[in-house]
């Protein structure tokens, strides 16, 4: 009897044991959770502080102009601890709650440029032709060819005759000469080019007044023909000394070209003429100068040349016949 009893209560135990086990798993999966979510929520956490000190350290070393107004009194006695802190709120003010687009606070661009934001607080210019540069202050060697466009399509000089200097200071202008020949070639009447490179890699020593040489003549009829020459010309100068030889190109033209009844003379306005003793021999020419490189003022040589020929200096807005007297010559 004691027999059947133990056995009955043995078998009663075993579930309440089953069900003892069932309920810790439950728990320990219960605690198990608990963790893993406080452990994602501490990433989270770790996470969004990383990514906030990263960001504000950006923005601490980006420099804009700020819009925002600081929360600190605008105190020129305060230590440079508070004003530090007070441009800070001011950056940081700005970069939150500024809205408004960047190019409408202030246009950057010169010259007719055009802004684009990029960005809060960055812009980006968008320059016109002939104008480059970050804020489209700069003009580049294209403006010669403008000057030259606009003289040529203003003035309309029969059976031409244009002088023009390659000597290497004129690169940048001589390749919007060679732009300006392809495009143009076909509707002007210039009759022949002479190119002149200030003597052909002689030694300054040695260079004298009308015989320096390195000059080149070509027809103006075939473009091809005319701008191998021009690189040619280009090709056997070496730079040397400032002065150049202006006048005798043009003399050397004059006479290789009788028949021409106007002179244009393409030229260097960062080099004065080591030959205006030769000017006489060239009263009443009426020299059209067209000065290439200009930064600033014109050369005086240039004006000069036009004025003693009875000619005229062109510039990209205006032609100029008349100078002041000049009784030195």
């Amino acid at each position: 009897m004691h027999q059947t009893e133990n056995v009955s209560a043995d078998l009663t135990a075993i579930p309440e044991a089953s069900m003892d086990s069932t309920n810790d798993k439950d728990r320990f999966w219960s605690r198990m959770f608990k963790v893993v979510i406080v452990l994602l929520m501490l990433s989270l956490l770790i996470a969004g502080i990383i990514v906030s000190v990263i960001y504000l350290t950006r923005m601490s070393n980006t420099t804009c102009t700020s819009t925002g107004t600081s929360f600190l009194p605008n105190d020129t006695t305060r230590s440079p601890l508070l004003n530090n802190i007070s441009d800070e709120t001011t950056h940081i003010t700005s970069m939150f709650f500024t809205t408004e687009n960047p190019c409408q606070i202030t246009n950057p661009c010169q010259n007719g440029g055009s802004c684009h934001p990029r960005g809060t607080n960055e812009t980006v210019c968008s320059c016109p032709a002939y104008y480059y540069g970050l804020r489209c202050e700069q003009t580049n060697a294209t403006t010669d060819k403008l000057v030259i466009s606009r003289v040529l399509s203003r003035n309309k000089w029969p059976d031409a005759l244009a002088v023009i200097d390659v000597t290497s200071s004129m690169i940048g202008c001589a390749t919007t000469i060679v732009q300006w020949m392809k495009q143009l070639h076909r509707s002007t009447t210039i009759k022949m080019y002479v190119f002149f490179n200030d003597g052909d890699n002689k030694n300054d020593a040695v260079k004298v007044i009308n015989a320096t040489g390195g000059i080149y003549a070509v027809n103006a009829t075939n473009i091809s023909e005319v701008l191998h020459m021009m690189n040619y010309a280009a090709s056997k100068g070496s730079g040397g000394d400032g002065p150049e030889n202006d006048i005798e190109a043009l003399l050397y033209g004059i006479n290789r070209c009788p028949s021409c009844k106007n002179i244009i003379h393409i030229a260097d306005n960062s080099a004065t003429p080591r030959d205006l003793v030769l000017l006489p021999s060239l009263k009443n020419k009426r020299i059209k100068v067209i000065p290439c490189e200009v930064s600033s003022n014109i050369n005086p040589a240039l004006m000069d040349i036009a004025r003693r020929t009875n000619g005229s200096l062109h510039t990209l807005e205006q032609d100029v016949y008349d100078f002041p007297i000049n009784t030195s010559g």
